[in-house]
């Protein structure tokens, strides 16, 4: 997985910001979490999973749990982490 590396963007709308790989060689981008509204995503050392804040524009921050493949473009199949207090 050296050949490529992730990016945030908002290529589809200005207030919404997506999450791609990009392959190094073929500069071919590969969308992974791309439904409306926003991501932060941290990834796994081994790159096999990601955990990232989702919100949209009338649903408050929540935090999942997913693989890391091509096509995650919606929350609904993650998993949510109920917050802990």
């Amino acid at each position: 997985m050296a050949n490529r590396f992730y990016v945030s963007a908002n290529k589809n709308h200005p207030g919404n910001r997506e999450f791609y790989h990009l392959d190094i060689k073929s500069k071919k981008w590969t969308s992974i979490l791309t439904e409306d509204g926003n991501y932060e995503v941290a990834v796994s050392p081994d790159e096999k999973y990601l955990a990232y804040r989702y919100s949209y524009k009338n649903k408050p921050w929540e935090i999942y749990i997913t693989e890391n493949k091509e096509g995650n473009y919606s929350c609904s199949g993650d998993t949510f982490l109920e917050p802990y207090f």
